[in-house]
């Protein structure tokens, strides 16, 4: 519904994030919180690997064991967020996998056919990045069990 109000909210409120948010649920048992960010996080311990991904992203993590995470998936991680189209943003919480693409299009507001052109591919390509994603996590998943042997 188009309340009278609404017209007020939308020029009076910016805009922070413009793309699509995913949650895969997992099968890992992963106890800690691990963020792959570009920003900050005051409320987790900065993380630091040897690893390229530790240009690309700034990782934070509840707990600093972060073992059961293995090169393949930080080279996974790296692979991908090449071709997302935006900026990529990867956390790990509770066998749960979050993953937000700000690629800047608003997929709520569809103002015309070209819109939602650009929006059912920007979907496409997103669902490629989550099938993807859904394999790099095998790499956490194997080293998950292994560490529970």
């Amino acid at each position: 519904r188009n309340y009278p109000f609404m017209k007020y909210l939308k020029d009076d409120i910016p805009t922070l994030f413009k793309g699509r948010f995913y949650q895969i649920k997992n099968k890992a048992n992963i106890k800690n919180k691990v963020l792959f960010i570009h920003g900050n996080n005051n409320n987790l311990a900065k993380i630091t690997v040897d690893h390229e991904i530790d240009k690309t992203f700034n990782i934070y993590a509840k707990d600093e064991n972060i073992g059961f995470i293995s090169k393949e998936f930080f080279d996974d991680l790296e692979r991908i967020n090449k071709i997302v189209d935006g900026k990529m943003s990867l956390s790990l919480i509770n066998g749960s996998i979050f993953v937000a693409i700000n690629n800047n299009i608003d997929s709520f507001e569809l103002e015309n056919l070209d819109s939602i052109s650009e929006v059912s591919n920007a979907y496409k390509h997103d669902l490629m990045i989550v099938e993807e994603i859904n394999r790099a996590i095998k790499h956490i998943e194997v080293m998950t069990n292994e560490s529970e042997v």
